[in-house]
């Protein structure tokens, strides 16, 4: 018997990234012309969704996650089925065929009459069984998986998909994998051919039911206790495929079930939107991106049930910097992105964002004892945990004040479960702490509780804004539209990066431009939204590095005029004060 393991993970990516979409748009009815209910379709999935359900514009983003699992299931399906192969020992099986067939050349013709008697036959039945049982297997765990990240059950339908005979032993993955997607065109097809004549509309969950059932039908297609023998005889009977946290074995598929718990405060934002934040400053500060990155990979190691760490990862970063200068923005990115890095591999942990503010606000005298309650609740979780502490600095400026014994009580709580007497500092816990001002929080306190200070600086590279500037202004717009050339891109870091503005206040004036500069005339309220977008398509193909650079303008100076009001109402108020003062002198000399 053969024990083996394959992670299909970097195969699958490989096909995602390179081949399967490919093959996707290749896929129509051609492949099987005789299938007649397929005459009336569109060229492929892609543009049978499209056309179909977004009315030749956009997908939805329901859209885009539907397709995104449909091209995981088929990818599995591609790169499991080979393997499976492998496992068997196809290659050797042919070799031995070909060895065989040379070998009966010379026999007479009435022992040819008896091929049934010839080993050839039953080499040939061998390679046959295989060949099915790896095409049935692989499409077996590719629509459980579909099912899976669909977060769905299997549908009513009795359907079984079937390659149909001149495919099921065929180990053209590439054919296969169209007649995939050909066959989930057409059922798509049937369904929004129905709804029409019920004068329905077609939404984005009838995309999902199809899908439901797709996989439900490559799920049925397939026995383990049917087809075991062939396996066994193989030798694969213990054979484990993997991809990510499923995996198949004896035909059983499993879902590694992880406690991942994501805050929903957390943004759903992730590091690759980030700009500028890993690395090191001109002055060899590391930047925040990478210092959390780093030791949130030296977190992983953490065992629960040793209740030990071989690394020493940071238990508490502190970042502090200007408002607008993306500490909130880089945290959250990189901590998503962790968070749902272990939800694929099978890592628990636990990514919670806690405000000082909101649990004064919410417990009141009680908060003390809740806060107790959370450091137990963290201890007990049965895997890593990232706190993210926003405002922090309140906790600690607020050791300088007269405190009343309920809100002392609320500070050593707190200063208890960041120094290591309420949750042990074993390398299981990590707080991530945001400040605007590092000033007013003594060194006692920073050497007590900080692994690392981190302060956020502003883009010192035009690189970095000609990045951002691109990525704000394209981001979710049609390629080809805004025609800008990476010289122009960089023409404009150079300008941002000379003026006075903070990344928050640049992502500002860039969001305005796609947003808000231009007016909708009164005709288009109630035009189809295909109208509409090109509309908006034809202004934003006026984007250019001088409109930028004119709002950027106008942005400074509406600024300064606010700052230059400001200083001149605090000017006239304190005017006015002085001169009520020099007036109740006046009058109380008067009187004397």
């Amino acid at each position: 018997m053969i024990s083996k393991e394959y992670i299909l993970n970097e195969d699958v990516q490989k096909e995602l990234t390179e081949k399967i979409k490919e093959l996707i748009r290749d896929s129509n009815p051609e492949i099987n012309p005789s299938m007649s209910s397929f005459k009336d379709l569109k060229k492929n999935l892609y543009s049978t969704i499209r056309e179909e359900l977004s009315n030749d514009t956009r997908n939805t983003d329901e859209q885009l996650q539907y397709l995104n699992i449909f091209e995981t299931a088929i990818s599995v399906f591609k790169t499991a089925a080979p393997k499976i192969r492998e496992a068997m020992d196809l290659d050797t099986l042919d070799h031995v065929l070909a060895s065989q067939k040379n070998a009966t050349k010379g026999l007479m013709e009435k022992d040819k009459e008896e091929d049934k008697e010839i080993p050839e036959f039953e080499l040939k039945k061998d390679i046959s069984d295989a060949e099915f049982f790896s095409n049935r297997y692989a499409l077996h765990f590719a629509g459980e998986l579909g099912l899976a990240l669909l977060n769905e059950k299997k549908s009513k339908t009795k359907n079984r998909f079937s390659f149909g005979t001149d495919y099921d032993t065929s180990r053209k993955v590439d054919a296969l994998t169209k007649k995939l997607s050909v066959q989930t065109m057409g059922d798509l097809s049937t369904i929004i051919e129905d709804l029409k004549k019920e004068n329905k509309k077609i939404t984005d969950d009838d995309l999902k039911k199809t899908l439901t059932s797709v996989f439900t039908a490559w799920s049925q297609q397939f026995n383990w206790d049917v087809l075991k023998h062939i396996a066994e005889k193989r030798g694969i009977q213990d054979l484990t495929l993997k991809y990510e946290n499923f995996s198949i074995n004896k035909g059983e598929f499993k879902t590694k079930h992880t406690n991942v718990r994501i805050d929903d405060r957390i943004m759903n934002v992730h590091k690759e939107d980030v700009i500028g934040a890993e690395g090191t400053y001109n002055d060899g500060d590391p930047k925040l991106g990478t210092v959390i990155w780093n030791n949130l990979k030296l977190l992983s190691a953490y065992d629960h049930e040793l209740g030990y760490n071989p690394h020493k990862p940071a238990s508490v970063i502190f970042t502090f910097g200007a408002p607008g200068s993306g500490k909130t923005f880089i945290s959250h990115a990189y901590l998503r992105s962790f968070a749902e890095h272990c939800q694929k591999i099978g890592l628990p942990m636990w990514v919670l964002k806690h405000s000082t503010t909101d649990y004064a606000s919410e417990f009141q005298n009680k908060t003390a004892n809740e806060l107790a309650k959370l450091a137990d609740e963290i201890k007990r979780f049965p895997g890593i945990v990232i706190g993210y502490v926003s405002d922090a600095d309140n906790i600690f400026l607020s050791r300088k004040k007269n405190l009343s014994p309920e809100q002392s009580n609320t500070l050593n709580i707190y200063l208890q479960m960041f120094d290591g007497q309420l949750i042990p500092k074993n390398g299981k816990v990590m707080w991530v702490m945001d400040a605007n001002y590092i000033e007013g929080i003594d060194e006692a306190t920073r050497s007590r509780l900080f692994d690392y200070v981190v302060e956020m600086k502003r883009f010192e590279a035009a690189n970095d804004f000609a990045k951002f500037s691109k990525m704000s202004i394209t981001k979710g717009v049609e390629k080809g539209i805004i025609k800008i050339s990476d010289k122009q891109w960089m023409d404009v870091g150079n300008y941002l990066l000379k003026t006075p503005l903070s990344v928050r206040e640049v992502g500002q004036v860039l969001n305005k431009i796609v947003s808000s500069t231009y007016v909708l005339p009164d005709s288009m309220i109630g035009a189809p939204t295909a109208e509409h977008a090109k509309y908006r398509a034809d202004f934003l193909k006026n984007i250019n590095p001088t409109m930028i650079k004119e709002q950027t303008n106008a942005y400074i100076q509406t600024r300064a005029n606010i700052s230059e009001a400001s200083r001149r109402a605090k000017y006239e108020d304190g005017a006015e004060r002085f001169l009520e003062h020099l007036n109740k002198e006046k009058n109380n000399a008067a009187t004397k």
